[in-house]
């Protein structure tokens, strides 16, 4: 397969096979609304060449929130800005996805007001809170909460719908025999603990109907070994018979292996593929693969070999947007890589100060367009370091001739921070 051949999800066809992965900008208000900040980065991540966007979390409910300016599409007071980005995200010529999701054990009292809700009282390590197990009727509600948010997203003009149902979120919760201690119809047999999302998904289904396909991710496995794969295989085939019309593999829990879930570079690369992989060989739906996939070799060989049918790219199209474009071009030593450092997609976010990048300076800041400069000039930067080699960029695109000045070489104290062990990702090929 080539990256940019088409693939279909359902009856959707996708211009090509790289697809972004959803990832938490914190742009938002405390509301759930959409901002201007949003429909910039999101248009730019659409102009660069992707395929589809499957934009961040959208808390079905408010207790299901993970942080205090997380979007929203609880309520039908969200679907008019939902409607805006969807439409940047078309005219910039890719397909929007809405990734749905209540984040149960893993919410954060200070986003929601109150404790988490889960299926039963097992505490999130990585929070240390104690959820509130849920009743039967809650349940039900957050069920048709999820059906109403689906309803939001098609009116909203997503054309198709991703759910949740890994990473140590409120759907997996249920489908855990280690989590879900419950011991009425949503707990004890495996049956018992996939009523949850059985319910989920027909619900979404009655919501949005046939014509808008339904996309699950999944975890291949929770703890960073082939121990649990067995299981995320099971959940595969399991969706496959649900119907669903692709799977998006990732790996790990946001509560129990952190990591994992967030893919730092001290970790291993290639194994989420390597999983990835095992479960298309199991199933007869699109798989696509999150996770340290941002090599355009590693894509290529990927698609090329059948490992996957499709690549979903989160903080590699933070770094550089126009990672599809280069590659379609031949241009991959263009290509500016991230290094998995998650010190601005990350550490920002938790921060409250919304989404950047030490790779791309103009990561969450989109919507602010360097002019040119009235009385174009010389400029001389004294410093190769990365400040001054953006500076010179900077001042090069408004229109000035600038020459660039080190007495070493370019790249100032950057070139030592491949150095400690785990870093070295951060050194470009």
């Amino acid at each position: 397969m080539n990256p940019h051949s088409k693939i279909g999800i359902g009856n959707v066809t996708v211009s090509n096979r790289l697809i972004m992965a959803p990832v938490k900008t914190a742009y938002g208000t405390t509301t759930g609304d959409v901002t201007h900040r949003h429909l910039a980065y999101y248009r730019r991540r659409a102009e660069g060449g992707v395929g589809a966007i499957i934009i961040e979390p959208l808390y079905v409910d408010p207790a299901g929130k993970e942080h205090p300016r997380q979007l929203g599409i609880s309520h039908y007071s969200h679907v008019e800005g939902l409607k805006k980005l969807t439409t940047e995200i078309h005219e910039g010529g890719a397909i929007a996805i809405a990734h749905l999701n209540h984040a149960g054990r893993a919410a954060k009292p200070k986003a929601t007001g109150k404790p988490p809700e889960a299926p039963s009282d097992s505490v999130c390590p990585s929070t240390g809170a104690t959820p509130v197990p849920m009743t039967a009727e809650r349940i039900k509600q957050v069920v048709m909460e999820y059906a109403g948010a689906a309803g939001r997203a098609v009116e909203a003009g997503f054309d198709i719908i991703e759910l949740q149902f890994g990473s140590g979120y409120l759907i997996s919760q249920f489908m855990s025999d280690r989590i879900n201690s419950r011991r009425d119809e949503y707990g004890g047999s495996r049956d018992n603990r996939m009523r949850f999302g059985s319910e989920v998904l027909e619900a979404v289904r009655d919501a949005v109907g046939v014509r808008v396909p339904v996309v699950a991710r999944i975890s291949a496995t929770v703890t960073g070994d082939e121990s649990g794969l067995d299981h995320g295989i099971y959940v595969a085939q399991w969706l496959e018979k649900m119907q669903v019309s692709a799977l998006h593999v990732v790996s790990g829990s946001v509560c129990d292996s952190p990591a994992w879930f967030f893919q730092h570079m001290r970790l291993p690369g290639g194994k989420n593929l390597g999983w990835a992989a095992r479960i298309k060989e199991s199933v007869s739906i699109p798989v696509i693969v999150a996770g340290r996939m941002g090599d355009p070799s590693t894509i290529r060989s990927a698609l090329r070999d059948g490992l996957v049918d499709a690549v979903a790219l989160g903080r590699p199209l933070i770094a550089d947007p126009s990672l599809p474009n280069k590659m379609r071009l031949g241009h991959d030593d263009d290509v500016a890589r991230c290094g998995a450092c998650m010190q601005g997609c990350l550490m920002k976010v938790k921060a409250g100060e919304g989404l950047t990048c030490i790779i791309n300076p103009e990561a969450g800041r989109e919507d602010e367009l360097i002019q040119p400069a009235e009385h174009p000039g010389k400029v001389v930067v004294v410093g190769g370091g990365p400040a001054g080699m953006q500076a010179a960029v900077t001042a090069q695109s408004r229109g000035h001739r600038v020459s660039l000045f080190d007495e070493g070489e370019l790249g100032g104290k950057f070139g030592v921070a491949v150095v400690p062990p785990g870093k070295e990702e951060m050194k470009k090929p």
